[in-house]
């Protein structure tokens, strides 16, 4: 077997390219509701990974495939969810939650998206005004100034007590209205959180984007909700927490993952189902010739498969399965 330079070159490449498009990877101890016909919770009562908890004699319903925070009724709950482990990852990352908001016309209640330094498992479920003094951000969802709904973000150093100030909400640093009560379908919210920048994004729009905010790692994500007496009842559906790989792949350098595939541009072979390497050996390109052959994989510096020996380890592929929300064709 003759490998050029060249075309090495072009499998390493390759290679890198499908970490680059795959570069969001689902932290599964951190999520919830992203697989398709999974039930978040085992027993319809626990979240793995997750703390569920009320206030005074109300416990949130966790059902298959969402929580109900706070009820239609009666009113005056409050209900939260809080990750056990915190975020440690120093890229990229995105965190996306799926609500739904239902109630009477004038019902009233809020909801919170927290990531702060200190978790708020074992505390009853607080709002952004009745919340100790918490380092970190939170966004607030709730029907500000009369608007139909607004979405803003609140930032705190652990100095300051909001729940004593005497206008709160002048303290957002970023806002955008959005009627988000009795829409039917859920509405996502992303808050993607780059080097340069801290962006919120809701229902495929931005709301609000800023390059003074730098968020550090190691803290917690929560959702907290309260009602008022003609109460809106909040769901939640979906907890997603995506990082990015940017900084373990698509590179050749220190530090960065060695995923190789050794690609022979020139070798020919004939498709048949001895040679697929797929669990329904059936391809349209049955008993045609071909060219271009991969002779060996390579993950994280270890062969793991060569075209002449098959994959080296009983067990079959190795790595981890990258999961990348699709994207609804218009």
């Amino acid at each position: 077997m003759h490998i050029t330079p060249q075309s090495l070159r072009l499998a390493a490449w390759s290679a890198f390219a499908v970490y680059t498009a795959n570069a969001d990877h689902i932290i599964e101890n951190l999520s919830f509701g992203y697989q398709p016909g999974h039930e978040i919770s085992p027993n319809y009562h626990d979240i793995p990974h997750f703390t569920v908890k009320g206030a005074d004699d109300y416990e949130p319903q966790v059902l298959s495939d969402r929580v109900i925070l706070t009820p239609p009724y009666p009113g005056n709950k409050r209900g939260s969810i809080w990750a056990s482990d915190p975020l440690y990852h120093k890229g990229d990352w995105t965190a996306q939650l799926d609500f739904r908001a239902s109630g009477m016309e004038r019902g009233g209640g809020n909801l919170q998206f927290w990531y702060v330094k200190e978790s708020q498992a074992g505390e009853p479920p607080s709002s952004l005004f009745t919340a100790p003094n918490f380092d970190g951000l939170v966004l607030l969802i709730d029907q500000y100034e009369g608007h139909g709904g607004s979405i803003r973000g609140f930032l705190n150093d652990g100095t300051k007590n909001i729940k004593a100030h005497p206008d709160p909400d002048t303290l957002a640093f970023g806002k955008c209205d959005y009627a988000y009560r009795n829409r039917g379908e859920l509405t996502p919210i992303k808050l993607h959180h780059t080097q340069e920048y801290l962006e919120v994004i809701v229902d495929g729009a931005l709301c609000f984007k800023t390059d003074k905010v730098k968020l550090p790692e190691g803290y917690y994500f929560g959702i907290s909700a309260s009602s008022a007496e003609n109460p809106d009842s909040f769901e939640v559906f979906k907890l997603i927490k995506q990082v990015g790989l940017e900084h373990t792949k698509g590179d050749l350098g220190v530090g960065f993952d060695a995923d190789i595939v050794v690609f022979d541009d020139t070798a020919e072979f004939t498709v048949e189902p001895s040679t697929m390497l797929f669990r329904n050996k059936v391809s349209p390109y049955e008993n045609k010739k071909l060219r271009g052959v991969v002779r060996e994989t390579w993950l994280r510096g270890k062969r793991i498969f060569s075209r002449a020996d098959g994959f080296l380890e009983k067990t079959g592929p190795q790595g981890k399965l990258l999961l990348e929300q699709r994207k609804r064709s218009a």
